[in-house]
């Protein structure tokens, strides 16, 4: 799985930067890597984002709270 997922982001950084894409300046993660989780959340775990990535999806909610 840490392959394949490295791959995915790998690819979509450069996807992104042969598109022109740039990340905003005070965005913490790159597209790439939101996508990526998005990718990664919908293959391996049935599309729920909070399994896939539990040190950002925590983070999230907490500061909601």
């Amino acid at each position: 799985m840490n392959d394949k997922t490295i791959a995915i982001y790998c690819f979509l950084d450069d996807l992104f930067k042969v598109m022109g894409r740039k990340t905003a300046a005070h965005c913490k993660l790159s597209d790439a890597e939101i996508a990526t989780t998005a990718l990664v959340a919908a293959l391996y775990f049935h599309g729920n984002q909070a399994t896939a990535c539990p040190v950002y999806a925590s983070t999230l909610w907490d500061e909601n709270d």
